[in-house]
């Protein structure tokens, strides 16, 4: 099952916490705006490669708490997030829903705009993922987190990375990777809790 996991460059974007467009002179402020506690309200993605064109959305619910040292998601109650597209020239449309927790560490660089870099490799937690094809409510596979994080395949829901727009209300991450044969955009909306 293909899954909501990072494919291609993003992969080793995330991974490796290389992310393009950091305002430059990010540093580590007193208090970052981005820690704090924040509930999702909308994530969007678009990811396309050899073999793959995909867009989806979803995960209203998501809770984030973003403190100076680690990231940590909750899960519990989350909307799913849909995705359709291509994979070898096929249709594909399916469904993810997460439950549970996940936590890693993670640096807070810059203030109302700065970088958040995760170390994905080092994911603990008891979030698991279930995925199936859309219009069926059996799930085709099922699976825990924090394993393929580990092997630096985090779940586009939850990537960890990626530079943040913060105000005082609303948060805004994204993560933006191109090579020759890939291209994916991960973007990320929260209200504060």
């Amino acid at each position: 099952m293909f899954g909501h996991v990072v494919r291609g460059a993003a992969i080793a974007a995330v991974a490796a916490g290389a992310i393009a467009g950091v305002p430059g002179g990010a540093s580590a402020a007193a208090k970052a705006c981005a820690i704090g506690e924040w509930t999702m309200v909308k994530h969007a993605f678009t990811a396309k490669g050899e073999g793959y064109d995909f867009t989806g959305t979803g995960g209203k619910g998501v809770r984030l708490k973003v403190a100076k040292k680690s990231l940590a998601w909750d899960f519990r109650g989350s909307k799913p997030l849909t995705s359709k597209g291509t994979r070898n020239g096929a249709a594909v449309a399916m469904w993810s829903r997460y439950t549970g927790r996940l936590t890693v560490p993670s640096s807070v660089k810059g203030n109302r705009k700065g970088l958040l870099q995760a170390d994905v490799r080092k994911a603990r937690g008891d979030a698991s993922a279930r995925t199936g094809k859309a219009g069926r409510s059996t799930p085709d596979a099922t699976y825990p987190l924090a394993p393929n994080y580990q092997k630096g395949k985090p779940e586009t829901i939850a990537l960890g990375s990626g530079a943040f727009t913060c105000t005082g209300k609303t948060l805004h991450l994204v993560l933006a990777t191109k090579s020759a044969t890939d291209s994916s955009r991960f973007d990320t909306w929260f209200r504060r809790s």
